[in-house]
């Protein structure tokens, strides 16, 4: 924690749990314990995982259980804070689809469901929701949301390249047929459909 003597403030640098007491000459107040965490929108993100303890293994840390690994929803959270939040949500669908794929060979075909499920969303909410539905295209033509920026969040070690490598092989040479764009909106998640209530 750092203590700015102009505006006396703390600012935390990381999530902690911290207890804190005041001195004015030699009087003590009654120390006070905090919870210091991260909150991006109204949603309270998962600590920032120890390094050493997340990367010793293909899954990492993910102490809330919503299958995206921490370090990779804090950096969902901070790279679409302020975009629409159908972004956090894609993103937060693509990345647990990409970490499905690490689980091994008896998951693959429910992470490729997972990825193209999230990819055909985005699709539908960047192309097609205005023409469809009348409805607004609310993300924007360029972005790629489920694509290499979130896949290279994932695979921060030679092990997960390795795993989501041999994934990736697995599908070689299979036939998959395009979703047709009347079938894109009902691939959204309950992820995305919460976030547009």
């Amino acid at each position: 924690m750092l203590i700015n003597p102009q505006t006396k403030t703390i600012l935390a640098i990381k999530d902690t749990n911290v207890t804190i007491q005041a001195k004015v000459n030699n009087a003590l107040s009654n120390k006070v314990a905090l919870n210091i965490y991260w909150e991006v929108n109204g949603y309270r993100l998962p600590p920032e995982p120890d390094p050493k303890i997340n990367n010793a293994t293909l899954l990492g840390v993910d102490s809330n259980d919503n299958g995206v690994r921490d370090d990779v929803e804090r950096w969902i959270y901070t790279r679409y804070k302020k975009k629409h939040p159908i972004y956090i949500a894609l993103a937060m669908d693509g990345a647990e689809a990409f970490q499905e794929a690490l689980k091994g060979q008896e998951h693959y075909a429910k992470a490729h469901e997972m990825s193209t499920w999230a990819i055909d969303c985005s699709d539908y909410y960047k192309n097609y929701a205005q023409i469809l539905d009348h409805d607004k295209n609310i993300i924007d033509e360029d972005d790629r949301i489920v694509g290499r920026e979130l896949l290279s969040k994932v695979l921060t070690t030679q092990e997960r390249i390795d795993a989501y490598m041999e994934y990736d092989h697995s599908l070689s040479g299979g036939i998959y047929q395009l979703t047709n764009f009347n079938n894109l909106k009902p691939h959204c998640s309950s992820r995305v459909k919460e976030v547009l209530k």
